[in-house]
């Protein structure tokens, strides 16, 4: 991920909020009846789970919260 995303995405309320969306998308489309635009969600929802929960740097992200807590150094 790019580090704008890591910053964006740095709260685990959005990185919930993101992927509960596409699997709500996902069982919408699924309840329709929709197998094509189910799996595009679904498979969205695995690559939201994967990046945001499995790969995501915390140990960065920390460190960035840190950081802003305490000042930056290079300010």
């Amino acid at each position: 991920m790019k580090p704008n995303d890591i910053n964006w995405f740095r709260p685990l309320w959005r990185r919930v909020l993101v992927t509960a969306i596409c699997a709500g998308w996902a069982a919408f489309e699924w309840s329709r009846g929709e197998q094509l635009w189910g799996f595009l969600a679904l498979a969205l929802v695995a690559y939201a789970v994967w990046n945001f929960f499995i790969t995501f740097d915390k140990k960065a992200a920390e460190l960035d919260k840190a950081e802003e807590r305490n000042g930056s150094p290079e300010a």
